[in-house]
């Protein structure tokens, strides 16, 4: 059996899409998300977190989101964006209804070109 099919017969050509520009390698935002307490008494010289990996949001000052990624079983995540101001966001952590670990409010950092500006988000596990 053989079928012929006409392919674009009658469509008009889509418009090319506008490339978004890509921002340099060499600036961005380095992302930290910790949750703490998790030592119900903590001793002297004790670190009392431990990462947790979650989604986070980095936006530009009008709310919109430059771009988002998920941080490492570490706790870790680089994100390449323009020099420029932004806020990083962290998004929820644990099992839905849950209220704990609480997601901190966002951090405002800076990226100068050429260099990684630092961000840590410390989740509330709500250990006291």
């Amino acid at each position: 059996m053989l079928f012929a099919a006409s392919c674009g017969a009658g469509l008009t050509p889509s418009p090319t899409p506008t490339p978004t520009p890509t921002p340099p390698a060499s600036s961005g935002i380095r992302v930290t998300t910790v949750a703490g307490p998790t030592c119900p008494v903590q001793h002297a010289g004790e670190v009392c977190t431990a990462p947790i990996s979650v989604q986070v949001m980095i936006e530009r000052a009008d709310g919109s989101v430059v771009a988002s990624t998920h941080t490492s079983v570490a706790g870790v995540a680089s994100v390449a964006v323009a020099p420029g101001q932004y806020l990083v966001v962290g998004g929820p952590a644990g099992s839905p209804g849950q209220g704990f670990p609480r997601a901190p409010g966002g951090v405002t950092v800076t990226v100068q070109s050429g260099a990684y500006a630092k961000a840590e988000l410390n989740y509330d596990t709500g250990i006291r």
